[in-house]
């Protein structure tokens, strides 16, 4: 069922399917609201793109806020079987929103309401939910089906590994570091760079709990800082003929309050808003001078060091706000920084995270990173599978950087790479530090990923969540296939195709007739794949 609307009337649709549901749709010029109420029975779980996995329970409340910058509006109730019970959404619509249903214990439902604020901005959009019992993992490409196109092309370079500076070092960096391990990055088989955070002010400094309450205090400038990189243009050249594509990281909203940027800005009405936080404020993206101050900027960084791309970080910063609407600005402005990267660079590489990994997105985007889950390999897998369910299949998934202590056991550094092996991986740590056998396992594993990749970014994927907790993710291809471990116990049944079943769980998988290789590629006798180990399956 489909409600057309922009809010010019009151209208009320009925719905048998399921007791108590009534949507009923109110507005006006300004926003509006639709409100329904549904049952709770045969419901034990939902979803939603913000989530690092589906929902465990049932909660008492929820809420979540959604714009074209952050988060995908769209939610599906299922239960213990994993068949939806509703799945409700917003198509071709942009603007600022807030989802919110909260438990009636007297009826025995869940009351929803769902704000939208300035519709003008999209004058004409619908309210779609199903009721209909299908996987609830199959409402999420309905729901994107009926959305406008989108045109989006992915260049060839996406699918490469990547190196990243970010937890490895921080800010704490040179440009004969950033030189050397880039060096050692292409030796183990990275085909694209990332200078992180860092390369914009002097300080030397690493995130712990002291620094970060004034991080970003000097950002804001993006002006190369020349006390770590002397000769920036030498380096990024340098860089490139290791064979590696160079992204820079930038954050164009914010804003450091020691920055010279802010001095010029705060002069400027309405250019700057919110709280200090960590060292900055925002940038107003619906201030034509601030904004076109920031968009000059960019280009010229992707100009004057001929880069391959930019890692841009913190769109999600403009939290959706329903009394201060800013989605129409903030895309309008994502669109035109793509649109200018792209002037320099026709096959650029633009880096996009998590909350922003949403459909709209797709055509101002190249990779669509999983969000900060530094040491944890089970939240990377988690996120990344958040991101395929989002975006569908076919779309370029980059893992969030792998990053272990310097004492991580070898099982442990080879489950990482497990997790990264459902999307494009990506390392963040000090390679000059590897042990021998740390470097082993790298090395082998980058070397499958490119293996394989060709029929991996052809993968049809499904997840299993049974009990709430991501279990196996299984990729699916015309002749092969991948299954990732997490739970011992739950291996599915596996596809009659050739293929691989890698192991990041906590016990040995017992795997009949398959040919079973250790963390280094080394075959092992036996048909039994111990933690961090994989095999291969021949049909």
């Amino acid at each position: 069922m489909k409600i057309t609307t922009n809010f010019t009337e009151t209208r009320c649709v009925e719905s048998s399917a399921m007791r108590d549901m009534l949507p009923v749709v109110t507005g006006n010029a300004k926003g509006g609201t639709i409100t329904f109420s549904c049952s709770i029975a045969d419901v034990h779980s939902y979803w939603h793109s913000f989530m690092p996995s589906v929902g465990e329970r049932i909660p008492w409340t929820m809420e979540s806020t959604f714009a074209a910058q952050r988060g995908m509006p769209f939610v599906v109730f299922f239960n213990t079987a994993g068949i939806s019970k509703l799945a409700v959404g917003l198509v071709d619509c942009d603007c600022d929103s807030r989802f919110s249903g909260k438990m009636n214990q007297e009826t025995g439902c869940y009351d929803i309401t769902w704000e939208i604020a300035s519709p003008e901005a999209v004058p004409d959009f619908k309210f779609w939910f199903d009721v209909a019992a299908r996987p609830w993992q199959e409402q999420i490409p309905l729901w994107r089906e009926n959305l406008s196109s989108i045109s989006c092309e992915f260049p060839r370079f996406v699918w490469e590994p990547v190196f990243c500076t970010w937890y490895a070092v921080h800010g704490a960096m040179t440009q004969e570091w950033c030189t050397n391990i880039a060096r050692k990055a292409a030796d183990l088989g990275f085909k694209t760079f990332i200078l992180d955070d860092g390369w914009c002010y002097p300080d030397m400094k690493r995130v712990s709990p002291t620094t970060i309450s004034t991080w970003y205090e000097k950002i804001g400038d993006w002006q190369v800082d020349t006390t770590k990189f002397p000769d920036f243009k030498k380096h990024v050249e340098e860089v490139r003929s290791f064979g590696l594509k160079y992204m820079l990281w930038v954050a164009p909203y914010l804003i450091g309050d020691h920055s010279a940027m802010y001095e010029k800005l705060k002069n400027i009405p309405g250019a700057l808003f919110g709280e200090y936080l960590e060292g900055y404020y925002k940038l107003a993206p619906e201030n034509s001078e601030a904004r076109a101050i920031m968009l000059d900027l960019m280009e010229n960084l992707m100009r004057d060091y001929d880069l391959d791309g930019l890692k841009v970080d913190f769109l999600d910063q403009i939290h959706p706000n329903l009394e201060e609407p800013r989605a129409e600005a903030c895309y309008a402005f994502t669109a035109e920084l793509s649109k200018r990267i792209r002037k320099c660079k026709a096959d650029a590489l633009i880096e996009f995270r998590q909350s922003y990994a949403v459909p709209r997105m797709l055509a101002c985007g190249t990779q669509f990173r999983a969000g900060d889950a530094p040491f944890d390999f089970l939240l990377n897998l988690r996120r990344i599978a958040q991101i395929r369910l989002a975006l569908g299949d076919g779309i370029p998934v980059h893992a969030d950087p792998a990053y272990w202590p310097a004492d991580e056991l070898p099982v442990n550094i080879s489950r990482h790479f497990i997790a990264m092996m459902a999307g494009v991986p990506m390392l963040s740590v000090e390679l000059a530090d590897l042990s021998s056998e740390a470097e082993a396992i790298c090395r082998f594993w980058i070397g499958f990923y490119q293996k394989n990749s060709w029929w991996l970014r052809e993968t049809h994927w499904e997840f299993d969540y049974t009990g709430g907790q991501l279990g196996c993710a299984t990729g699916e291809a015309k002749s092969d296939f991948i299954a990732i471990v997490t739970d011992p116990l739950r291996l599915p049944e596996l596809p009659q195709k050739s293929g691989y079943v890698l192991n990041m769980s906590y016990a040995p998988v017992t795997l009949p007739g398959a040919q079973v290789f250790d963390w280094k590629g080394e075959a092992l006798a036996g048909d039994v794949i111990p933690e961090g180990c994989g095999a291969f399956i021949k049909r």
